[in-house]
């Protein structure tokens, strides 16, 4: 079987070997905004905000932590909006000390905003995880440059042009995740500390200062990554987040940072050996419920039923979009599956927004578990005959067998880490390629084609449970 559980960890251990760690400047990262300024009479009512307070405290926001309100417009909502992944930076302060203290926002708020006290930095990749920032932006090294780059007459102060040419490590998502599941163990033991004495309390704190820094700076000294090389970031970037006046720096990580996370996960008892993980369908994706207006449907993006193909063809232009009233929406990586007659084997892996109708499935991986699953390898896990015969056996009624939602969301997939999801999607990519290419064979050898895509597309994602 080629992807057996020892075949699985071979192959993590050639991915582990090879990985690098990037110096990138926030400017690239993220996109800054200062809050909603408001007189007093406008508090204490209204939509949720984000205070100085909530960002001082806490290194993690998330939406029950918010006590504060304010009356607000739709202008302003939209302008000062919070979701998930945002970072809040302490904007001023009475000392140089507590200048631009940093927290993140782990859930969606609806309709929240942020104070005019503190500045919000908005991703505009998907390089960071949200849960890696809360405790990259903690470290002594990027507090010492937000400290040293701030302003002070009768107070401190910090803008978003300067963190703008700060600088974070940045290493691949497979490695944040490493991290942040070690620093989250951490911050478990501080928070639990009934029955220890106040010297074990101060103890553990220091531990998990000393893991946070050894973790989160990738010092060329200390031997965890290899010497410096510059890299033009306009080589790196694509065309609309161009920063070609500015150079990355990249290291290769040495084994000695891989053997420093497992010590340090020894200390919290955690594992994180890169596993096949196995979840329900309904634990890493959702129907979409989203809603788009016909006025946006065309030809190209209305996808009904009618334009899936079925064999796993894609879908063709629509002679039959909607003139009024909202369909479904789906996004570009969404998967739709057509739910009557399963048996057609109607599957389309969406590199558009566009809407469809009741009689297609929209399944959509959920935002916090994107780090951990590509769409492009969900698309072939229910591609795969297997997903169709499970599809087909739970479907009710008899003339027009539909799919049974509540099922489909039961069936059970495999979660290896990213690289190897990378690694097998691009082997089945260039297996479709060829099968796809019919003006480059017989159809005798079309056949031959399709029948050696479907066996390794079998074998590679038969994983043992």
């Amino acid at each position: 079987m080629l992807l057996s559980e020892d075949y699985l960890n071979k192959i993590s251990e050639k991915f582990t070997e090879n990985q690098f760690i990037e110096w990138k400047i926030l400017g690239e990262l993220f996109e800054f905004k200062n809050g909603l300024n408001k007189g007093k009479d406008f508090f204490g009512k209204g939509t949720p905000i984000i205070n100085y307070m909530d960002v001082y405290k806490r290194n993690k926001i998330y939406s029950n932590d918010l006590i504060g309100s304010v009356e607000t417009t739709e202008d302003e909502q939209k302008r000062y909006s919070i979701k998930r992944g945002d970072v809040f930076f302490t904007r001023t302060s009475e000392t140089k000390e507590e200048i631009g203290k940093t927290s993140v926002l782990l859930d969606d708020v609806e309709k929240g905003v942020f104070s005019g006290f503190v500045l919000r930095a908005r991703p505009i990749t998907e390089l960071l995880l949200p849960e890696y920032c809360a405790y990259c932006f903690e470290t002594y090294e990027f507090r010492k440059n937000v400290i040293r780059y701030s302003t002070y007459t009768t107070r401190a102060l910090t803008n978003g042009t300067t963190l703008s040419n700060l600088k974070i490590p940045v290493p691949s998502i497979e490695i944040q995740n490493k991290i942040v599941k070690i620093l989250d163990r951490f911050q478990e033991l501080l928070s639990d500390t009934k029955g220890l004495l106040p010297l074990e309390i101060e103890q553990r704190r220091k531990q998990y200062e000393y893991y946070r820094e050894k973790l989160l700076t990738f010092d060329k000294e200390e031997g965890y990554a290899l010497s410096t090389a510059q890299h033009s970031t306009a080589q790196h970037s694509t065309a609309q987040h161009s920063t070609a006046q500015h150079s990355t720096a990249q290291r290769q990580i040495t084994s000695k940072f891989f053997e420093l996370l497992k010590e340090a996960a020894k200390v919290v008892s955690i594992d994180i050996n890169d596993k096949v993980e196995w979840k329900t369908l309904s634990e890493v994706a959702k129907y979409s419920k989203d809603r788009i207006s016909f006025e946006y449907l065309n030809e190209k993006n209305y996808v009904g039923v009618e334009n899936l193909l079925k064999n796993r063809l894609g879908k063709i232009d629509s002679n039959n979009v909607p003139t009024e009233g909202n369909s479904v929406k789906f996004n570009m990586g969404d998967i739709l599956i057509g739910n009557i007659r399963p048996y057609l084997r109607k599957i389309w892996l969406a590199d558009i927004e566009g809407g469809t109708n009741g009689d297609v499935l929209v399944i959509s991986i959920d935002k916090k578990h994107k780090n951990k699953i590509l769409s492009r390898y969900l698309y072939q896990i229910l591609s795969d005959e297997k997903f169709f015969d499970y599809n087909i056996k739970y479907s009710k009624g008899a003339k027009m067998p539909r799919g049974d939602k509540e099922k489909i969301m039961e069936y059970k997939i495999p979660l290896p880490p990213l690289p190897v999801q990378e690694y097998i999607v691009s082997i089945l990519n260039k297996f479709d390629a060829l099968v796809n290419d019919l003006s480059q064979g017989l159809p005798r050898e079309i056949e031959l084609r399709q029948k050696q895509y479907e066996y390794y597309r079998e074998k590679l994602l038969d994983f043992e449970k």
